[in-house]
């Protein structure tokens, strides 16, 4: 993209980045399955992953089309000449395109059967799966010893760093586990209750929550395990799949604009810039894609 883009000005080149590939970034995770903060949202609200996904990827399929008008009313006096030619072999790209579907739908399928017969929840079933998956599907399409030789190494390296994880996320548990034990848990969960009756507001409650705790520093992950407790005397009175859709959207949209998160303070440190200047980029997007997607989710509420 550097290539590309070097014959625009250097302030349209950060904000491109900015904002096209964040935003492109936070809609493939909203329907990933292999997202933990998506299979988490999942087991918060007891959905079906296979019921979950015609509509989040309608929301994705649907911003898609929004972020690719903005971008062209933004850049469309911008020209661009092309001075060099890639080959493209599009039937090998197309095959590949396949089997990434394929191989998405066969563990999502899986790990669905596995959850209905084990009941042990969406992501503890995808831990147990997805190794197995990896190397069956990897000698499927032939590269079984290549896939081995490249993933043995490589886990094995990984796993050495998880002790790192395990501090944080002791601390999270620890910082979780002390809130809720607070007078400040009830007076937060008072809030929720009250809404509660109102569902627009309740999911506006929710998305205000997870935009405060991305901009002060919280994890959407630490700030959905809270929001779990807070939320656990209203589950069974509110739709799984409308309040799945606002907790995957809510929380994932902090990819795009918290100065906290990892996506951000990468780009940032990448393109020599401050991570507020480019969360502020992001922000009024982020907001709307939020307040869309809670509309949406609260229209599903009398369907679903």
């Amino acid at each position: 993209m550097k290539k590309t883009l070097q014959q625009i000005p250097e302030k349209s080149q950060e904000k491109f980045y900015t904002q096209n590939l964040l935003r492109a970034y936070a809609l493939c995770l909203i329907w990933n399955p292999l997202e933990v903060m998506v299979v988490t949202s999942l087991d918060i609200t007891n959905t079906d992953y296979f019921e979950f996904f015609p509509i989040i990827i309608s929301i994705v399929l649907l911003f898609i089309l929004i972020d690719w008008f903005l971008s062209h009313f933004k850049h469309s006096r911008s020209v661009i000449e092309i001075e060099y030619i890639d080959q493209i072999h599009l039937v090998k790209t197309y095959r590949k395109i396949i089997e990434l579907i394929l191989l998405l739908l066969l563990l999502v399928l899986v790990v669905t059967v596995v959850q209905r017969f084990l009941d042990l929840g969406f992501l503890f079933s995808m831990v147990l799966v997805i190794i197995p998956i990896s190397f069956l599907w990897a000698s499927f399409i032939g590269i079984g010893n290549r896939y081995r030789k490249v993933a043995v190494p490589l886990w094995v390296e990984r796993t050495r760093g998880l002790s790192n994880y395990y501090f944080m996320f002791l601390s999270a548990g620890f910082l979780v586990g002390m809130i809720s034990k607070s007078t400040f848990i009830y007076n937060l969960q008072t809030l929720f209750v009250e809404t509660s009756d109102h569902r627009l507001l309740l999911y506006l409650v929710i998305g205000g929550y997870f935009l405060v705790l991305s901009l002060i520093g919280f994890h959407p992950l630490v700030s959905l395990t809270l929001l779990a407790t807070l939320l656990h005397p209203l589950l069974p009175s509110i739709s799984s799949v409308s309040l799945a859709v606002v907790l995957i959207t809510c929380s994932l949209a902090s990819v795009m604009y918290s100065p906290f998160n990892l996506s951000v303070s990468l780009l940032a440190d990448q393109l020599k810039l401050n991570s507020y200047r480019m969360g502020i980029w992001n922000i009024l997007f982020a907001i709307s894609f939020m307040v869309i997607c809670i509309l949406i989710a609260y229209q599903l509420s009398f369907i679903i």
